[in-house]
């Protein structure tokens, strides 16, 4: 059996989709992937890659529960709430996502990961200095994501391109069993290639 860990915030968890347990995008990448894999849901509503934020994704038992996991392949996804105002910090993002990376990477020799580039941003809730941020997710979040996944040599999916129409969301920023479809989709085709 190989076992897929999806580390990531609310996009991964399924926040908006009814009966995320089976519409979720790590749900329906288990049913593309069939009945030799195990895929888990390690997301965490609101999480970050930066230690300074709000709520670090690396400081959550979620991380700690996808590393015991074990996993043979890992898919990572953050950055979408670190374009908050309050949680940015370019250096603080380096280091907290490569950190985790660090802590994932470190588990064992041949273990497969993979990196998502988040999807856009439709809708910028809250108030400032809350509100989400697409133009710094294109202009500062995604180039570091792009740029750590260059110099570490890992497959990069590109979500913010494959979900580039709005009506793949339930809100404006989480995808809808539809867009989680499209989500499982791009994972899937990558990770046959790994």
């Amino acid at each position: 059996m190989v076992k897929v860990a999806c580390i990531g915030d609310s996009i991964t968890w399924g926040f908006t989709i009814l009966r995320r347990g089976k519409l979720s995008y790590p749900a329906q990448l288990n049913e593309l992937l069939g009945p030799d894999f195990l895929v888990k849901n390690f997301g965490v509503n609101n999480s970050c890659a930066s230690f300074h934020s709000d709520l670090p994704y690396g400081l959550t038992r979620c991380l700690s529960a996808a590393l015991r996991f074990n996993p043979d392949m890992v898919v990572m996804m953050l950055g979408t709430n670190d374009s908050k105002r309050i949680n940015w910090n370019p250096l603080f993002f380096r280091e907290g996502y490569n950190r985790i990376l660090d802590r994932v990477l470190a588990m064992e020799q041949f273990l497969k990961v993979c990196l998502m580039v988040p999807p856009p941003v439709f809708s910028e809730f809250g108030p400032e200095p809350f509100a989400l941020s697409n133009r710094r997710l294109e202009c500062e979040v995604i180039p570091a994501i792009v740029e750590i996944a260059d110099y570490r040599s890992l497959p990069l999916i590109d979500l913010h391109t494959a979900l580039a129409d709005r009506a793949l969301f339930n809100d404006g920023v989480h995808p809808s069993s539809t867009g989680a479809a499209v989500i499982a989709n791009e994972v899937y085709k990558v990770l046959n290639l790994l």
